[in-house]
């Protein structure tokens, strides 16, 4: 009976994995590590924002063909963000927002780590999404006449990391600072198919990049050099700690939750018309002081 529920919550815990932010996955395996209890961490590293290129005229071009047309939406984004995911996830990268047709991830600095080889381990994913999007591209995309273009923004920096929500509903985790701010800058300044980064990566970094702003680049390829960064999870042994299950799921929706519960193995949607309220953090004179007083 044991062994049945350990199957049972190994099955359901690597469905829902890949929603949970590798950096917050890493710290609830920690056990002496008391996550719930320090919300507001300050964190150095390289942001990454990758947005795809009109993403709204995509949408209704689908929608207009009906069901079909949503389904079709929700069978390209989710193999598009499967080709962007994985090579974040293997550098050890923390994908923190999902917001239709964007995504925004933070390579926090490791122990050790120098800031120069934190930066490669980003560029290198870059690298691999960018030939992953090319394979996207030519393969999966012409049974639906269409393409995906993206645009990417990267920037070098602090940032916070912030924990939203309670125990009875369920956590987000979101980051904010100047290093994000950044990034979006520099995405916003990007052409399709392109980098730009903010001058901080090209003060610790040589990079072949035009000017774009006093202090916008733009990289003149999205290939760079493969690092090696084994990242391992042993999931089934994590399981050996009885809170790490309900630890994961509390970063978990729940009405994601409970679809993952029932057996869905690919989420569905509808086009709805809704009011959303957009929570923004802003401000550029960060500091640790007025967050944690703020927060």
């Amino acid at each position: 009976m044991i062994e049945e529920s350990f199957e049972r919550d190994l099955e359901c815990l690597l469905n829902i994995v890949p929603y949970i932010p590798f950096n917050i996955l890493n710290k609830l395996n920690t056990s002496e590590y008391d996550i719930f209890n320090r919300q507001l961490e300050v964190m150095e590293g390289t942001i990454i924002f990758v947005d795809i290129v009109q993403f709204v005229p995509l949408v209704f071009s689908c929608i207009k063909d009906g069901n079909q047309g949503v389904e079709d939406v929700n069978t390209i984004l989710s193999e598009y963000y499967t080709q962007l995911i994985n090579p974040i996830r293997q550098l050890g990268g923390t994908v923190y927002q999902f917001a239709g047709d964007s995504i925004l991830v933070g390579f926090n600095k490791l122990a050790n780590e120098s800031s120069l080889e934190n930066i490669n381990r980003a560029l290198s994913s870059m690298s691999e999404f960018f030939m992953n999007l090319e394979l996207f591209n030519r393969d999966f995309m012409p049974k639906f006449n269409r393409v995906i273009e993206v645009r990417v923004g990267i920037s070098f920096g602090f940032y916070y990391q912030i924990l939203i929500g309670s125990k009875e509903f369920s956590y987000s985790s979101v980051i904010t600072g100047d290093a994000v701010r950044q990034a979006v800058v520099a995405e916003s300044n990007s052409d399709p198919d392109t980098i730009s980064v903010h001058s901080s990566i090209l003060n610790i970094k040589e990079l072949d990049a035009t000017k774009k702003s006093s202090e916008i680049y733009t990289l003149k390829e999205t290939y760079f050099e493969s690092v090696d960064y084994d990242v391992f999870l042993n999931i089934p042994q994590c399981l050996e700690n009885p809170e790490f299950f309900n630890m994961c799921s509390m970063f978990i929706n729940p009405g994601v939750y409970q679809r993952v519960l029932t057996g869905y193995e690919i989420l569905t949607a509808e086009h709805r018309e809704v009011t959303s309220l957009l929570l923004k953090f802003d401000g550029i004179n960060y500091n640790q002081i007025g967050m944690e007083e703020f927060y």
